[in-house]
């Protein structure tokens, strides 16, 4: 982090942030999404900021495409994934798009 910024917080407001988020991972069921948050804790809480890698939304896709046993959401993210690499939709529209995909294998189960 050569051309970083410091910002400075309140501290109330950053214990605040860390008490939402793990609030929210306990809620929360899907494993991947709180690894994600265990990293945004540990970033709010400086420790080993060099070694946390986050996985882009195009390496998710991927990776939920391979890993899925559901023939019809692999098509889906597939088509999703090869759209975001050749740059015909945003990242944003992606992530919507992925949430709602992901959302209906829970919600159909496999077929």
């Amino acid at each position: 982090m050569d051309n970083s910024e410091k910002v400075l917080m309140d501290s109330n407001l950053l214990k605040k942030i860390k008490s939402g988020l793990q609030q929210i991972r306990i809620r929360v069921v899907d494993e991947e999404l709180k690894g994600e948050i265990d990293k945004i804790i540990q970033l709010l809480d400086n420790k080993d900021n060099d070694e946390i890698e986050f996985e882009s939304l195009e390496d998710t896709i991927y990776n939920k495409m391979k890993t899925t046993k559901d023939k019809d959401l692999n098509v889906k993210l597939y088509m999703l994934y090869r759209k975001l690499q050749d740059s015909k939709i945003s990242e944003s529209e992606a992530l919507k798009l992925y949430e709602i995909y992901v959302k209906d294998e829970y919600k159909y189960g496999y077929r």
